[in-house]
């Protein structure tokens, strides 16, 4: 990559932190300095915006808009997280996934998309800038609240096999499982995509 490219990214992104996140794809070193740094668990992010738009042709409702921007916001992040992993990418990828999950557990517990879309947008920046929570834990609170909320249709369930499976790949890249490779994280985004697209459809 030219330099004065190089230059333009950082400025923009963030200083360039190749191994960030610890995921496998980031662990293999390009020959040079590209972008995006991780094709795999970049290109895998647009499962969110086209769950989250497919939802919105289905249901079609003010509701399901709210959620495909808050997918899409989730997209674009975690896009720019694998594609330039930074502390600031880093801190996008983390503002979607707050958007999303907040946008969906405000609308399973019953809340309008006025309130998703307040929810998603002030408290996705609250708990990312202003009060930096653990993610891990905030996000397995939101889907506790999911879950219980739309518990036991078919489509809760379809969301926790999806989850379930999901995880498993996650850990499976954390680990390094061979058979994996470098593709464990982005089945994670695929699969995350489609469990929170079939908990909104629980609550639809």
């Amino acid at each position: 990559m030219r330099a004065e490219t190089y230059w333009r990214l950082t400025n923009w992104l963030g200083v360039l932190k190749p191994g960030a996140g610890g995921w496998a794809e980031g662990s293999v070193r390009p020959a040079m300095v590209r972008f995006p740094m991780q094709p795999v668990n970049s290109y895998s992010n647009a499962t969110y915006p086209m769950a989250g738009w497919f939802v919105y042709g289905v249901v079609g409702t003010p509701e399901s808009f709210v959620f495909a921007l808050a997918m899409s916001v989730l997209g674009v992040g975690s896009f720019l997280y694998h594609a330039w992993p930074s502390t600031r990418t880093a801190a996008l990828d983390n503002f979607g996934m707050y958007a999303v999950f907040i946008s969906l557990t405000t609308f399973v517990v019953g809340g309008g998309w006025l309130a998703m879309a307040v929810g998603a947008s002030v408290g996705a920046y609250l708990l990312r800038y202003a009060f930096t929570l653990n993610l891990n834990v905030m996000m397995g609170v939101f889907l506790w609240f999911g879950v219980v909320a739309t518990f036991p249709g078919r489509d809760v369930v379809l969301s926790i096999i999806a989850f379930a499976v999901a995880f498993a790949a996650w850990q499976a890249d954390r680990w390094r499982v061979r058979f994996v490779g470098r593709w464990g994280h982005g089945a994670w985004h695929v699969l995350t995509a489609a469990a929170i697209a079939f908990m909104f459809s629980a609550a639809a």
